[in-house]
């Protein structure tokens, strides 16, 4: 795979592009002053082009960039002051024992269609989001959701709830299904959840069995028929509650208008919002350049950086974090990354400095522990005390030879480390194309190579990545690791390294080494998130797992990401808010989420010629 060069070389392969993308801004009519003084916000984004697009948004194509603009959740949830933004809601109680919500909506909303929003749609929506399998279904502890009047809504649990679940029920997705387009199916669905959670109620404890097994298929098939009758339905345009209207998609630019009968239409100082498509970064850094979009959050390495702000005088750039770390994970199951002697000594190779200098300039590097906590979260879970008791990877060429020296590992007369039988290391570290992602993997390799250690980076596209992961058929994998984002608690993370489904437990079997080791589940620790622990219990469980983290190295944490927002002041609109707003950390719900709400609030406004 070519080396992608980190200073110039960037630079120089969008001069060739530039044109291309001005002239292509052109013909989407996006250059010079907005037309009939409208008061016209451009972004970036991406979507299926015509005629795949459609309207529904959880049936192929009907996804995009769109979304934030037209739909509209409950409450917005802002994780670094666990703050609930209004939305469709105005307010909720939750009953003492937990098992109940009371959750109150705004009146006077309406679809885009000219449909009064009500209670029922809620409902509709959260129906549907059983059948797509969305979290808050998650062992069918929420019973039922009582309709009150038509504007509240009433949820039952079986248990109570913990805090993630109070978030996921509040803010995890939007409201889609206007009850006029989708709620046919609700009677259907109601009746195949009262079969589901009636079996379930009397097989506690025998989730593998027979049973359970031929009731998981039943109920799974009658599922995939709602969902595929419901993905047949796909209207041409979407209809949702939100502040813009989408009314035309081509192949090269979504456009959205105000709607008028918006609950917040008299705070919102914009007319349109036009969305250019730009599917990939190399994309976004060409438009940025060419002065074509208010805000963009592409990942921008820093030859590139440099010439968007130097040629585009009015566009600046914040970073606030983006509330989770990017690493390289571990194959503990294949040699030599089995070995975690091995494993240590790559994290001592690593300059995480230079790596991250390189592939995500404005990110915060990570070169001392990898614990699974967010690094600017670690005062608040992770005392110095604790801290010091960990292994510290720190950049030392000599501790990571004596840790292979140590194990037995030899170099040969090349200068080439090799097993203990003579046999010469190599590797590959696997990457999906993301461009910073594959600029850290250049870097990794050719420090590793440098070492001794021979390393070649190779690409896939992210199917074929994920099969490799599913297979355990790498050795070392570019992957976001710790994860703060949406609920700005450790516990997601450590459902990602040791739950029974996460991403790197699956990816680096990670688990079968810590139990072999310790004689303890890390899994078993992580459901203990599921129910209601006390502050003192929490923190020594994060504790517990923050040590099997660090010392068994499941994942190296390279730098805690930070969101590149370049946004231009006052060509088009002003008032963008400063990096230290809290609403930035919430920007797991789509970058286009905080856009959104910072116009709703009337905090960005339009600047009219």
């Amino acid at each position: 795979m070519r080396r992608v060069s980190s200073v110039g070389g960037n630079y120089q392969l969008l001069k060739r592009l530039i044109p291309a993308f001005i002239l292509f801004a052109l013909c989407c009519g996006c250059t010079g002053p907005s037309v009939n003084n409208n008061a016209v916000f451009y972004v970036g984004g991406n979507w299926m082009i015509p005629p795949s697009f459609n309207g529904n948004f959880w049936a192929p194509g009907g996804t995009g960039a769109h979304k934030s603009f037209v739909f509209e959740p409950l409450y917005l949830y802002v994780p670094v002051n666990k703050e609930f933004i209004p939305r469709l809601a105005t307010d909720y109680s939750l009953a003492p024992n937990r098992k109940s919500l009371t959750v109150n909506l705004r009146k006077g909303v309406y679809w885009h269609n000219g449909t009064a929003f009500t209670n029922e749609d809620v409902r509709t929506t959260y129906l549907l989001g059983y059948i797509i399998s969305w979290p808050i279904w998650e062992w069918l502890k929420l019973q039922q959701i009582e309709l009150v009047g038509e504007h509240s809504l009433r949820f039952h649990w079986r248990e109570s709830i913990t805090q993630r679940e109070l978030i996921q029920i509040l803010s995890y997705g939007e409201i889609c299904y206007c009850r006029d387009l989708f709620g046919k199916w609700n009677d259907q669905i109601e009746k195949l959840l009262k079969e589901d959670a009636t079996f379930w109620k009397t097989h506690v404890g025998s989730r593998k069995s027979e049973k359970a097994t031929k009731h998981f298929h039943n109920i799974s098939k009658k599922k995939k028929e709602i969902r595929d009758a419901l993905f047949r339905v796909r209207p041409d345009l979407p209809v949702g509650t939100g502040p813009f209207r989408l009314v035309t998609v081509t192949s090269d630019v979504q456009r959205l208008v105000k709607f008028d009968k918006g609950w917040s239409a008299k705070t919102i100082d914009l007319d349109e919002v036009r969305v250019i498509r730009v599917p990939d970064n190399r994309m976004a850094w060409a438009v940025l350049i060419s002065g074509e979009l208010d805000a963009s959050n592409a990942a921008t390495p820093l030859d590139v950086t440099n010439r968007v702000l130097q040629l585009n005088k009015k566009t600046k750039l914040g970073t606030p974090s983006d509330m989770q770390e990017f690493g390289f994970m571990f194959n503990t199951a294949k040699k030599p990354t089995s070995d975690l002697a091995f494993r240590k000594a790559v994290a001592h190779v690593l300059d995480r400095k230079v790596i991250t200098k390189v592939a995500y300039y404005y990110s915060d590097a990570i070169d001392d522990y990898s614990t699974g906590v967010l690094k600017s979260y670690r005062h608040e879970w992770l005392d110095d005390n604790f801290l010091a008791t960990l292994t510290k990877y720190d950049h030392s060429l000599e501790k990571a030879q004596k840790l292979l020296e140590g194990a037995g590992y030899k170099k040969n007369e090349d200068g080439a480390w090799c097993y203990q039988d003579g046999t010469p290391i190599t590797m590959e570290i696997n990457t999906i194309p993301n461009s910073d992602w594959v600029m850290a993997s250049e870097v990794a390799s050719t420090q590793l190579s440098s070492f001794g250690i021979k390393t070649r980076v190779r690409a896939d596209l992210p199917e074929r990545a994920g099969t490799r992961m599913r297979e355990g058929d790498f050795n070392i994998m570019a992957e976001n690791g710790t994860d703060f984002r949406r609920y700005g608690l450790p516990e997601m993370s450590y459902r990602r390294y040791f739950g029974k489904s996460g991403v790197i437990s699956t990816a680096t079997k990670i688990n079968d080494v810590i139990k072999k080791a310790e004689g303890v589940a890390p899994e078993k620790l992580v459901r203990k998130f599921d129910g209601h622990l006390s502050e003192r219990e929490t923190r020594r469980v994060v504790k517990e797992l923050a040590r099997y983290t660090n010392e068994y190295l499941p994942f190296l944490s390279v730098y805690e990401k930070r969101l590149m927002i370049f946004h231009m002041e006052g060509e088009r609109v002003a008032g963008w808010p400063a990096d230290s707003a809290p609403l930035w950390t919430a920007a797991s719900s789509g970058i286009e989420a905080i856009f959104t709400t910072f116009i709703m609030q009337g905090k960005l406004k339009g600047v009219r010629q």
